[in-house]
């Protein structure tokens, strides 16, 4: 009688065994954290600063430079060329979109605040936060000039 309660006792372990094998291979791990999509926010190296000379309907063009920083914390500088402006300096928080592709420049409220983060650069988009098409497209992009990861 003790070697048949024996064999049901390891013949019950091997079921639970095979139970539980089949149930760790089933159910999603909880021992990290949920992956995450690719987007510019997780893939790119994205803090740094950005310059370059933007379209301007009544001046040269607008000399813009913005670093963004890792602590999500930004540095605007401003200075519409052929016009008496010395310049302006706006600082500040900005936040990501819910896709990780685009930042929104907290506390500017008259011009644009809105740019898709992409492959060392930053890309203007319009107030509505859609991307500038036609000619001049391409004019609104600010290049990278400097890295802060690597300072």
């Amino acid at each position: 009688m003790s070697s048949r309660f024996a064999s049901r006792t390891l013949a019950a372990a091997a079921l639970c065994l095979v139970g539980c094998a089949r149930s760790a291979a089933t159910s999603p791990s909880t021992s990290g954290p949920p992956a995450t999509p690719d987007s510019s926010r997780t893939s790119l190296d994205w803090p740094g600063s950005y310059a370059g000379v933007l379209p301007c309907a009544d001046c040269e063009g607008i000399e813009t430079s913005i670093t963004i920083r890792s602590d999500q914390t930004y540095a605007v500088r401003t200075r519409y060329l052929g016009t008496d402006d010395a310049g302006r300096t706006r600082e500040g928080t900005f936040a990501w979109n819910e896709a990780g592709s685009a930042i929104t420049l907290e506390g500017i409220s008259s011009g644009p605040s809105r740019y898709l983060v992409g492959e060392n650069k930053l890309i203007q988009l319009d107030l509505a936060g859609n991307r500038i098409t036609g000619e001049l497209a391409d004019r609104y992009v600010l290049r990278k000039t400097s890295d802060l990861r690597r300072q």
